[in-house]
């Protein structure tokens, strides 16, 4: 039988939407929505841009910088899908999913294209 090598990983180039830092003990964590879009034509030729917002959670380390983040800003995060359980106002349990962040780029650019596909 073939053994599979499991992988958790996501990669994504977008723009900061909500941002909130704070503070766990002594360790700052950045809670950001990355925006990412892909451009296409649907059956009828109209182009057709289909925006993603990714919920990321950054922890400050010697690896990554919270330095310079900011709303609107362009980043590059690589990071692991995560579940995240909460109790919800209503009593009921409900489970969303997160990326946590291992690398964290702050894009110089002026420009980010849309992925064509």
């Amino acid at each position: 039988m073939e053994r599979m090598t499991m992988l958790n990983r996501v990669e994504l180039r977008g723009i900061i939407g909500p941002l909130k830092i704070s503070n766990i003990g002594e360790t700052k964590v950045a809670r950001f929505g990355v925006m990412t879009c892909i451009a296409y034509k649907n059956a009828d030729n109209y182009g057709v841009v289909d925006t993603t917002w990714t919920e990321c959670v950054a922890f400050e380390s010697d690896k990554i910088s919270l330095e310079g983040l900011e709303k609107r800003a362009k980043v590059h995060v690589i990071g692991r899908l995560h579940d995240q359980k909460f109790t919800g106002a209503d009593g009921f349990e409900r489970t969303t999913k997160q990326l946590m962040v291992s690398e964290l780029e702050i894009i110089n650019s002026e420009t980010l294209e849309y992925e064509n596909v």
